[in-house]
């Protein structure tokens, strides 16, 4: 085997696929742009849309059996730092009318106050309030929340000058009191974010990145009928293999790249927080993009030589491209790994293809490193791209399969 016919073909094949608008789009644009929007920009826009929601008034439907409007004077009145909700209230006739506004989304919320109100409070007695809201919609739960915050602040105001009246302060109902510490941070928190997004994007990436120009220089070359005259050359299939195969994780590895080098941009100027109003300005170190970028020369490797497999196997474009699906799918759903909370790596994780991948991306990025489990990734990642490569040589070696029609 010759370096040199290797290189030849590699040459060949990669100035070939930069003459295609669409591995350009695949390589550059989809990494630079469209990752990244899809990604931090969906994010924020959801981050900026909730805020919105949480300016809006607040609609409050209200059944009032009493005389009193005591409920609606608390919700009104200012807080501890002076601000008031932004609310309306609404009538209702009866409980089924309040139900219906609130299913025709007349209302974002409902309280139902009983005419005992008053007299249980002075009693120094408990009565109901009803709060009706609709879970599956967002508006009717963050109205909820806030309702229920400024109702349980107006509770705990009457207990304690109930135990006040009665010489005691609140100590005697609680005799432990829980405070919290939270040592999370700005970066902690935009880490924690983009630990989930990133391994996920750029795995998926790396599948996608790979499965055009494999496509296009095995099923392609078959149905231009250019396969033949590569066949005829000095070159050997193995040399001929490992050409294309190098192509093949070249552009891989160059959309990889691209996408790290987008994201480390939008995060070092912190574009889409500012976008959400969020101190969220999260610096990935170089040693970090080193060390992600290093992961994926095995993984690339493997999806390279498995996505030339079945591309050569195919008889066409049209072929191929119902072989990439299934690959597609399969990557999904173990790259999903990293969004799902509670998930820890271990030794056992570090030997499943992808999810290794997957999570240890999501290590780095949390500045969580564990040099066992990423040796262990690696080393596995290694062991699958040379067991795929091989099975890659062994069908460019079957002529039945090179000449299927």
């Amino acid at each position: 085997m010759k370096i040199r016919n290797i290189f030849i073909i590699f040459k060949k094949e990669f100035t070939d696929l930069l003459r295609d608008k669409r591995t350009i789009i695949a390589m550059v644009v989809v990494p630079i742009v469209v990752m990244p929007l899809l990604s931090l920009g969906v994010f924020s826009l959801m981050m900026v849309q909730m805020k919105k929601i949480e300016e809006k008034t607040i609609k409050i439907g209200i059944v009032n059996y009493s005389e009193s409007n005591l409920i609606q004077g608390e919700i009104e009145a200012p807080d501890e730092n002076d601000k008031k909700l932004k609310v309306q209230f609404i009538k209702a006739s009866n409980e089924e009318d309040l139900n219906e506004k609130l299913n025709n989304k007349e209302i974002q919320i409902g309280l139902i106050v009983n005419e005992d109100l008053t007299e249980k409070l002075k009693s120094n007695e408990s009565s109901e309030l009803i709060i009706v809201f609709d879970q599956s919609r967002e508006v009717s739960q963050m109205a909820s929340r806030k309702i229920s915050a400024k109702i349980r602040t107006f509770r705990d105001v009457i207990r304690d000058e109930r135990l006040k009246g009665i010489g005691l302060s609140d100590n005697f109902i609680y005799p432990i009191k829980i405070s919290y510490h939270d040592l999370s941070t700005p970066k902690k928190i935009g880490a924690f974010i983009i630990g989930m997004l990133l391994p996920y994007m750029l795995i998926i990436l790396s599948v996608a990145g790979a499965s055009n120009p494999a496509m296009d220089i095995t099923a392609g070359e078959k149905e231009r009928g250019t396969l033949e005259t590569i066949l005829v050359s000095p070159a050997s299939i193995t040399e001929i293999t490992f050409g294309k195969f190098f192509t093949i994780q070249a552009v891989s590895i160059i959309s990889t790249f691209l996408i790290l080098a987008s994201y480390f941009v939008f995060l070092k100027f912190g574009l889409f927080a500012t976008m959400a109003d969020m101190q969220l300005k999260i610096n990935i170190p170089f040693k970090s993009l080193a060390l992600i970028l290093f992961l994926f020369l095995p993984i690339s490797g493997m999806f390279s030589a498995l996505l030339l497999t079945l591309s050569i196997y195919a008889k066409s474009l049209k072929e191929a491209q119902s072989y990439m699906a299934p690959i597609m799918v399969m990557t999904i759903f173990p790259a999903m790994i990293s969004l799902l909370p509670g998930i820890e790596h271990s030794v056992l994780l570090s030997f499943i293809p992808i999810m290794n991948i997957s999570l240890t991306i999501k290590g780095i990025i949390r500045d969580d490193f564990n040099l066992l489990y990423y040796s262990l990734t690696f080393l596995a990642s290694t062991i699958y791209a040379l067991i795929c490569l091989f099975i890659a040589m062994n069908i460019f070696k079957r002529e039945s399969v090179l000449f299927r029609a």
